[in-house]
């Protein structure tokens, strides 16, 4: 019956709803990339401290505003797409405080009043000033270029630590369908603001895209994760004051050595 529902109440939407609901799914689905790098995580084949939780937190705000765009259109649908986004972005972040409150409580505590801060400003922001339709799809369009800068950020992390397994491949290929949906409404229904930042999604897609390959090829599939680098410290540590301690019985050797000759010389005198 629900089902039925669903599917009577799917119908009855336009072309550009159903265009603008699609682009909401494969929204939902680039927030549910950055799940792949958490997996890491867990494996213990990348450090929580090289999570994209900057990315992670602006994808937040994205799907915030897309949100509050959504129900400014009163499309339902689409809304309850940026609804689970939002949820899924909120978890992320929540699991990246929970271990950095176990390092520097400070620091998350700022960065969780942050992220709270941010929501309320952009809430005030789309409802209470602009509360135009128009004037917020430009909004949506800004946050969109703001996500994408976040994500250049991320690609020169990893070519300055000369490392792809920071980066996450499934993010670029969901970016590339997303902004396809987005370049595709653009066109359609004339949407300049969509056209644009979508434009630019691809492109960073592209880059994305190609610096994970790059560094694939340079650096080899197997590169050091911050754990074996810790090991490594570790084990250098061990070497270096097994001989320490090596050279110090030497040396003692050698001084016992010493007092015994000298010892055996004045017998002699």
């Amino acid at each position: 019956m629900v089902f039925d529902d669903l599917i009577e109440d799917l119908r009855l939407l336009d072309d550009e709803e159903i265009t603008l609901l699609v682009f909401g799914i494969l929204s939902l689905f680039f927030s549910c990339s950055f799940i792949f790098s958490y997996i890491k995580v867990f494996r213990h084949t990348l450090h929580h401290s090289e999570l994209p939780t900057i990315t992670i937190s602006f994808c937040y705000l994205n799907n915030l505003v897309w949100y509050f765009y959504s129900d400014l259109r009163y499309h339902d649908y689409m809304k309850h797409c940026f609804e689970a986004s939002i949820a899924v972005c909120i978890i992320m972040i929540f699991i990246f405080l929970y271990f950095q409150y176990k390092e520097d409580k400070i620091d998350s505590i700022l960065n969780f009043f942050i992220i709270l801060t941010s929501s309320w400003a952009i809430k005030k922001l789309i409802v209470d000033i602009l509360d135009d339709e128009d004037r917020a799809k430009v909004t949506a369009g800004i946050s969109i270029v703001v996500l994408l800068c976040s994500i250049i950020g991320w690609i020169i992390s990893a070519f300055k630590e000369k490392n792809k397994n920071i980066l996450n491949i499934y993010i670029a290929i969901c970016l590339v369908f997303l902004s396809i949906c987005g370049i595709i409404f653009g066109l359609k229904y004339e949407e300049l603001s969509f056209f644009l930042s979508n434009i630019m999604g691809l492109i960073v897609a592209c880059i994305y895209l190609f610096a994970f390959y790059y560094l694939k090829k340079k650096y080899g599939h197997i590169i050091m994760t911050p754990l074996d680098e810790k090991k490594e410290e570790i084990n250098d540590m061990d070497i270096k004051n097994r001989n320490k301690e090596l050279t110090q019985n030497s040396s003692k050797v050698y001084e016992e050595d010493a007092k015994d000759e000298n010892t055996l010389l004045k017998k002699r005198k």
